[in-house]
């Protein structure tokens, strides 16, 4: 049985949320009229610093333990799951690369996270990723969307299944009103409509973060693929925001946990 991390990634969520909350009043107060690039290295700085603070309070910790005790039932009573959650984190890292032209993309959407799968006598650790192809876009002070290039219309239609559409927007003349964040899943459509979405401003279904950033996590978008995350989402030279939820190195689970012995002993003190 494979992982399923509701908890987790709802903690993930609530972080993403209040980060953007943060720097939408960053932009108003310190950087009216920021540009793509700059607001998504923001945002990253904030979402960092809200991780930071969930990791002080174990919250990833104990998230992925509720998460362990819905998914192991005959051991939630067991310290062997504490051991397992014990010392998880969140962090995020920008990588601020040096183009574009590989993908198309303006920066690429990982997130790493635990799997954790039933053995009968132990359990095996692991890890898994998923990603999200990223084109951000912003609203200019026309009302106009920015078109994608002549690169990005030659690269990106390979990438659709995968690729959401990022929409930065003011809510003022004066560019401080950062609205939140809206996305644009491509998957399903063609780069044809999504040249349409761009010239009428107007989009099929316009998702929050929390919706994407959940789904993402969840496994219902994005892709899974370790080459396409490594050729297309996040390729060395390319831009990307990085969040891995993990052990920090040396202090994690071992890759079998066994479990044979102590439900044994559980099951010998209930006969008794």
């Amino acid at each position: 049985m494979s992982l399923r991390i509701f908890n987790t990634i709802n903690l993930l969520v609530r972080c993403w949320e209040v980060a953007e909350r943060e720097l939408c009043n960053q932009v108003d107060e310190l950087s009216p009229g920021a540009e793509e690039e700059m607001v998504t290295a923001f945002f990253s700085q904030k979402l960092a610093a809200e991780l930071l603070a969930a990791n002080r309070a174990d919250a990833f910790a104990s998230a992925f333990l509720e998460d362990l005790r819905y998914n192991f039932p005959r051991l939630r009573g067991l310290s062997v799951l504490r051991k397992i959650s014990g010392g998880l984190i969140a962090d995020v890292t920008w990588h601020n690369r040096t183009t574009e032209k590989l993908t198309g993309g303006d920066f690429g959407l990982v997130i790493a996270s635990p799997i954790v799968s039933d053995a009968g006598s132990h359990l095996n650790i692991g890890g898994s990723q998923r990603g999200l192809l990223v084109q951000a876009k912003l609203k200019n002070g026309l009302g106009e969307w920015r078109g994608f290039s002549k690169q990005q219309k030659k690269v990106l239609p390979q990438c659709f299944g995968f690729l959401a559409i990022l929409l930065y927007e003011y809510n003022d003349p004066l560019r401080r009103a950062l609205h939140s964040f809206q996305w644009q899943n491509c998957a399903g459509y063609s780069m044809e409509e999504a040249m349409t979405w761009m010239k009428t401003g107007v989009y099929p279904n316009r998702q929050a973060s929390g919706d994407v950033i959940r789904d993402l996590g969840n496994g219902s978008i994005g892709t899974d693929s370790h080459n396409e995350i490594a050729t297309l989402i996040a390729p060395e030279r390319n831009r990307g925001l990085e969040i891995r939820i993990d052990w920090p190195d040396g202090r994690g689970p071992d890759a079998h946990v066994y479990v044979h012995s102590a439900v044994q002993s559980v099951q010998r003190t209930l006969e008794r």
